[in-house]
């Protein structure tokens, strides 16, 4: 049944509209007054023709007056109450709303229906623009040159079980490529599994650490870069670009990444080690300190990182502990670690104990015998015993596998100094300044034997580069300049 307010249609058994809540039905009594009404009302037609009844002309007005209590089941239900058209007897739907109606309904459901539709229409909008989304590309800093535009990959969000196989296949050969050395093909075959699925991070990952082992640093840092963009919890490469950025001294750089690796995961306990590099390098003692001691704590098998806290330990004169933290490295590993030996030696000859440093430099030599810095102080400690053809020997030892090695020459030359071969000396010393033009310390040397042996300009001249080079603190500055003026 269709309501004459709002046009919905009903059904059959419905006394009111489910839309408007306008009556569409009337009940039974209602029905049966209305019936009467009309047979009334053809009978006072027909009485009017010539005939008719009082009797039923009654029963209609009895069944009018039945019509207001109708209605009032209309208002308690909150439904329109009608305007009734006394010639006609009809009911019409131009009523106005009571009290206890509603008549904010049809506006409920309309708000009801755009509160569905319009989430909706936004989603649906949204995923039409994200697929068509521009991605900006990513700039890094390139040392040397301006800063380089770096296109960011594109990223597949699916891919095919059958291309994801052979883009691991080729990422397979790489590894294998880069296992035997053969770089050239290594990159190939990763060039290959990056081409096949360009959202392949491992694939980015080994292919720039390739590059490192290269010293190609700026195409690795564009690989570790892009695996950031597609994973920025990757730390592996925060940790490589950190590496490469390490290896340009851009220790500012590689420290920020080695700090993000360290966000990710904070137990990485080589991104600790490798920042304590970067702290060394840039001349922050203590924070590299602390990054050397949380590396251990981390991991009290790193040989590594007690290495090099033993190496500050050592130029910071503290020298048993230097001695506790070379020792550890030799206990974890000694045949991986050779240069812990040449360090405790160092602590030893520092502290006197001459002949335990002699016993730890042979260890290294016997464990790598081009190991030149072993000769080196190995001949040092010879020398301040005064066996100094033992010393001679290793100083020729350590020049034999780096003939432009300036500490060799230097040491060499101070050996003959004490045997009283000055010109020899004076030799080596000059040797030394031309391997490394700013060697204050071999100007100085040359300057006093060239003044013992009555070569004043010569003294002179070496003198005063000595003054020019070396830090103002220095306490041969003072008494080099007094003696310039007395040469001159």
């Amino acid at each position: 049944m269709i309501c004459p307010a709002c046009g919905v249609e009903n059904d059959d058994k419905s006394i009111f509209c489910i839309s408007c809540g306008f009556r569409i039905k009337q009940d039974s009594s209602s029905y049966q007054a209305q019936s009467t009404r009309k047979n009334g009302s053809d009978r006072s037609r027909s009485t009017r023709s010539g005939g008719g009844s009082t009797g039923k002309r009654q029963s209609v007005r009895d069944a009018e007056r039945q019509r207001p209590s109708d209605l009032s089941v209309q208002q308690e239900r909150g439904d329109y109450t009608s305007n009734r058209d006394e010639k006609s007897g009809q009911y019409s739907n131009e009523g106005r709303r009571d009290k206890k109606g509603n008549p904010l309904l049809p506006l409920l459901i309309v708000l009801s229906l755009l509160l569905i539709a319009f989430p909706a229409g936004i989603l649906y909008y949204y995923k039409a623009q994200k697929s068509e989304r521009f991605i900006p590309p990513i700039v890094v800093e390139v040392s040397g040159t301006p800063a380089a535009s770096i296109e960011t990959p594109a990223v597949s969000s699916t891919v095919s079980p059958q291309k994801m196989k052979l883009a691991k296949s080729h990422y397979k050969k790489a590894n294998v490529y880069r296992k035997k050395n053969n770089k050239k093909k290594a990159l190939e075959s990763f060039g290959k599994a990056i081409a096949t699925y360009s959202g392949y991070q491992d694939a980015y990952n080994d292919r720039g650490i390739t590059y490192s082992s290269m010293r190609e640093y700026d195409k690795a840092i564009e690989d570790y870069t892009r695996v950031i963009t597609l994973n920025p919890k990757y730390k592996k490469a925060y940790y490589n670009r950190g590496n490469a950025y390490m290896r340009k001294k851009k220790y500012e750089r590689a420290m920020k990444d080695y700090t993000s690796a360290i966000k990710i995961d904070p137990k990485y306990d080589i991104a600790y080690n490798n920042r304590g590099l970067c702290n060394q390098n840039s001349g922050n003692t203590e924070k590299a300190l602390a990054d050397y001691s949380k590396a251990i704590k981390l991991n009290p098998n790193y040989a590594l990182a007690y290495y090099n806290r033993g190496q500050i330990m050592l130029k910071k004169k503290k020298y048993r502990e230097s001695i506790a933290d070379n020792t550890r490295t030799i206990k974890i590993d000694p045949k991986k670690n050779v240069g812990a030996y040449v360090n405790r030696g160092l602590a030893y000859k520092n502290l006197g104990m001459n002949q335990k440093a002699i016993a730890d430099f042979s260890e290294a030599i016997k464990l790598n015998p081009k190991f030149k810095q072993a000769y080196n102080n190995r001949g040092n400690t010879y020398r301040k015993l005064g066996k100094h053809d033992e010393a001679l020997a290793d100083m020729n030892a350590a020049l034999s596998i780096d003939p432009n090695y300036k500490y060799a020459f230097y040491n060499r030359g101070r050996i003959y100094r004490d045997i009283d071969d000055n010109e020899k000396a004076i030799e080596d010393f000059s040797k030394a300044i031309s391997v490394d033009p700013k060697y204050y310390w071999a100007y100085y040397q040359k300057g006093v034997l060239c003044e013992k042996v009555g070569r004043n300009k010569e003294a002179v001249e070496a003198y005063k580069e000595f003054v020019r080079l070396a830090p103002p603190r220095n306490s041969q500055v003072k008494k080099v300049k007094e003696k310039i003026k007395t040469l001159r």
